[in-house]
C-alpha cells in the first residue's frame, strides 16, 4: 500500500533554543487530532500530555510545552520521530528561515548550534517516514563552516532555487497583468524583460505592481515608455525603498564586520561595471586587506557566500563577476555608490 505524504511547514526564523525548535515540531504535527491520537496509541504513555491542547488550547500549551523539553529536548525529540517511524504516516517537514535560526542560535553557543545539527542528522538517517526539506533567504554554507559542521548537512541534496528561464517569465508577466484585468502587447512585456535581464519573480513581481498601481493612479495607459519611467521613478525611488533595503542590511546581520566592509566595496565595484574580471577582483580585494595571512582563501570563501546569497554569480566562461540581478544592481548604483 503507497503511503501518502503529509506536509508541514515551519518558519523558525524567530526561534533561538533547540528546545523551541523541537517544541514547534510537536506543536504543528499537534494540530492534527489524528496525528495526536495516532502518536499516544503508538507510544503509550509518553504523549499523554497532547490531550492538554483540546483542554487549554494551543498558545497556553506551547508555553508548558517549551518548559517540559528545556531540559531534555534530545531525548523527547528522539521520541516525536520513533512515534512517528511507528505509524502508518509519512511527513514531509518544510522549514523555513532555518539558516538565520542557526545563525542567531551561533551568537548565543556555537555548541548547543552543533549539537542540534547534529541531532537533526541523526533523527534524518534513522528516519523512513519523515522528510525535510529546508530553505532560507541567506546561505548556510558560510555559517556551518564557521563552527566546523559542514558535515552535519552533507546527507542533503542542495538545490539552488534560480531565476525563471525567459519563456517562464514571459508567461510570469502575462499572468500577472491578467490578474488585474489588464491586457499588454508584447512590447510591454519585452521592456519588463529587459529590465529584470535576471527573470526573477520578486523584481518581476515589484514591476509589474508598481506599473498597475501608477497607471491606476495616474489614469493612464500602460506603454513600454510608462513602464520604463515607472522602473527609474518608482521602482528604483525612496517609497519601494524597503524592498531592497534588507540586501544591504543583511550583509551587516548575517557577515563579520570585516567581511560586511570588504562585499560592500566589492558590490560597489560591481555596481559601476558590467563585470569584473576574478583577478583583477582578487587583487583589489587584496588592496582592502595588506594585512592579511590567506587572502586567496578568504577571498574564495567570501566570493562563495556572495553568491550563495544571490548577490553576484561568476561567469566561468569569461572567469568574471557580476551583480546577479540587473535590478539589484541599479538599486545599489543609485543609492550606495558614495557611501563609506
Amino acid at each position: 500500500m503507497i503511503k501518502l505524504f503529509r506536509y508541514n511547514s515551519l518558519d523558525v526564523e524567530w526561534i533561538r533554543e533547540p528546545q523551541d525548535f523541537v517544541a514547534e515540531i510537536l506543536v504543528e504535527l499537534s494540530n492534527d487530532k489524528e496525528m495526536r491520537d495516532k502518536m499516544r496509541k503508538f507510544v503509550p504513555g509518553k504523549f499523554s500530555f497532547l490531550k492538554l491542547i483540546e483542554e487549554i488550547g494551543i498558545a497556553t500549551f506551547k508555553v508548558k510545552l517549551r518548559e517540559e523539553l528545556s531540559k531534555e529536548w534530545e531525548n523527547k525529540g528522539k521520541e516525536i520521530f520513533e512515534a512517528i517511524e511507528s505509524s502508518d504516516i509519512k511527513i514531509v517537514f518544510i522549514i523555513d528561515e532555518f539558516p538565520v535560526m542557526i545563525h542567531e542560535m551561533c551568537e548565543k553557543d556555537k555548541n548547543v548550534v552543533k549539537t542540534l545539527l547534529h541531532w537533526m542528522r541523526q533523527v534524518r538517517q534513522n528516519s523512513q517516514n519523515v522528510m525535510f526539506v529546508v530553505g532560507g533567504s541567506i546561505g548556510i554554507d558560510r555559517i556551518l563552516s564557521k563552527i566546523d559542521a559542514f558535515h552535519t548537512i552533507n546527507d542533503l541534496t542542495k538545490i539552488s532555487v534560480g531565476a525563471f528561464d525567459k519563456v517562464t517569465a514571459r508567461n510570469f508577466v502575462s499572468e500577472l497583468f491578467k490578474s488585474e484585468n489588464i491586457e499588454i502587447n508584447e512590447e510591454i512585456t519585452d521592456k519588463i524583460l529587459e529590465i529584470s535581464r535576471t527573470y526573477i519573480p520578486y523584481f518581476i513581481q515589484l514591476v509589474v505592481y508598481e506599473t498597475v498601481k501608477e497607471s491606476q493612479n495616474q489614469k493612464c495607459e500602460i506603454s513600454k515608455d510608462f513602464v520604463e519611467k515607472i522602473y527609474e521613478e518608482k521602482v528604483l525611488g525612496v517609497e519601494c525603498r524597503t524592498y531592497f533595503e534588507d540586501y544591504y542590511q543583511r550583509l551587516r546581520r548575517y557577515y563579520e564586520p570585516i567581511e560586511e566592509k570588504d562585499a560592500k566595496e566589492i558590490l560597489k565595484g560591481l555596481a559601476m561595471n558590467e563585470y569584473i574580471g576574478k583577478k583583477e577582483l582578487y587583487n583589489f580585494y587584496l588592496s582592502l586587506n595588506q594585512t592579511s595571512k590567506n587572502p586567496e582563501e578568504e577571498f574564495s570563501l567570501l566570493m562563495g557566500d556572495l553568491e550563495n546569497d544571490f548577490y553576484v554569480k561568476f561567469d566561468y566562461e569569461n572567469d568574471s563577476y557580476s551583480f546577479y540581478s540587473k535590478v539589484l544592481k541599479d538599486w545599489w548604483k543609485r543609492y550606495y555608490l558614495l557611501t563609506e
